[in-house]
């Protein structure tokens, strides 16, 4: 089961004391060949070992209501531009991504989705019940940080934590 929570769940003052005056919402997302398809939501994080996983993408302004997850490791942030840029996803290829609810957070089924997705092995699975266990550890190019902002964001995010009564 995944262990994921949102970045205001998992720390609500993340704004005001991890990095003053940078917020990583709202940032646009830009999919191949240069095509905005959304903003990010929010970040979810694996509670287990306190890593970002996912941006939340909200692709609002392109198909109304739509939340999607992106893989962490997909992303390239550029801060000066307020812009996360995924060369290796098509704008028709983030309409196909699975929907984001937050109450799938703890469907295992729902990731197994993602992930084969990402992979472009198939393009559903029936989730089972006696699935093998999962590692985020077993997937890095999907969740491991490439972006040094974003990995100290994360490591300042984690630190701060830890000094809380």
């Amino acid at each position: 089961i995944m262990n994921l929570v949102k970045l205001d769940d998992f720390f609500p003052n993340y704004r005001t004391e991890v990095s003053p005056g940078y917020d990583i919402t709202q940032f646009e997302v830009i999919a191949k060949g240069d095509k905005q398809v959304g903003s990010i939501e929010t970040l979810l994080i694996d509670q287990e070992n306190n890593r970002f996983r996912y941006f939340v993408v909200n692709l609002g302004f392109w198909i109304f209501g739509r939340k999607v997850l992106l893989p962490i490791g997909l992303g390239l942030i550029v801060d000066s531009d307020r812009r996360i840029y995924v060369e290796q996803l098509t704008q028709e290829q983030f309409k196909t991504l699975p929907e984001y609810h937050e109450d799938l957070l703890t469907d295992s089924g729902y990731e197994t989705q993602l992930k084969a997705f990402d992979r472009q092995l198939i393009a559903s699975i029936q989730a089972s019940n006696d699935a093998p266990a999962f590692s985020y550890e077993q997937e890095p190019d999907f969740y491991e940080l490439k972006d040094p902002h974003l990995q100290t964001y994360q490591e300042q995010l984690v630190k701060k934590l830890q000094t809380q009564p």
